[in-house]
């Protein structure tokens, strides 16, 4: 799918380009660099981190299609005078600064997005609600971290970004993780995470053909540790 979206979009570039008269070159020619010129941009894009081969991504689409044009574009004023080779220089600057401008974006820090633990302590939160949050007596800072905690579980549910196997749904994987799946690991006959695994021991399991017992078999030399606990 990510293959067709690339030659899709410098076969629009192309169709585009064909309206343009200057400098109009043989229309097989023009295809023949839109096409290879998308594929390789594709390529780039998918190095970006832009989608993939397989994948429909709209950032991949958009710069194959800048790119593709900009290729049209190089390929009409590389056989001409020196006005057509800073004509030349234009085009591939504007098919760089797309590049750079799009792995900027691409790099930069999204807010919206989970991470792992250690990567989410990286990021910076608003001082202001910090500070209001440090200004709290130690007991209802308990309440707000509870409170936030199960509003940021309900919002990752509604992403499709936590599923849990157990009721109620484990926490350990919402903190040092960013989302939960540890349905479709036990679904798969793979161990959950501790916390899910002591809930399946103490009877709390919530996913339809599994027990116990089931559980009990991924724990290997820790089983005997886990029995023990009340």
């Amino acid at each position: 799918m990510g293959v067709a979206l690339w030659l899709l979009a410098g076969g629009t570039a192309c169709i585009l380009g064909r309206f343009i008269r200057k400098l109009r070159q043989h229309p097989a020619g023009e295809w023949i660099v839109a096409l290879l010129s998308s594929l390789i941009l594709g390529v780039i894009a998918t190095a970006l981190d832009f989608g993939g081969w397989r994948e429909l991504d709209w950032r991949a689409g958009l710069f194959v299609f800048v790119g593709s044009f900009s290729a049209i574009g190089f390929y009409r004023t590389i056989r001409g005078d020196p006005m057509k080779r800073i004509a030349t220089a234009v085009s591939a600057l504007v098919l760089f600064s797309t590049c750079a401008a799009y792995h900027a974006q691409h790099t930069g820090t999204d807010s919206k997005t989970t991470r792992p633990e250690e990567q989410a302590k990286q990021m910076k939160a608003d001082p202001s609600v910090t500070a209001s949050f440090e200004a709290q007596p130690l007991a209802l800072k308990q309440a707000i971290l509870i409170s936030e905690l199960d509003r940021y579980t309900d919002e990752l549910k509604s992403n499709g970004k936590y599923d849990c196997c157990v009721k109620p749904g484990c926490r350990e994987c919402v903190i040092r993780a960013g989302e939960c799946h540890c349905r479709k690991v036990i679904d798969a006959n793979g161990p959950c995470c501790g916390e899910c695994t002591q809930s399946w021991i103490e009877g709390r399991g919530n996913t339809a053909g599994v027990d116990r017992q089931k559980v009990l078999e991924h724990l290997g030399c820790v089983r005997e540790l886990y029995e023990k606990k009340p």
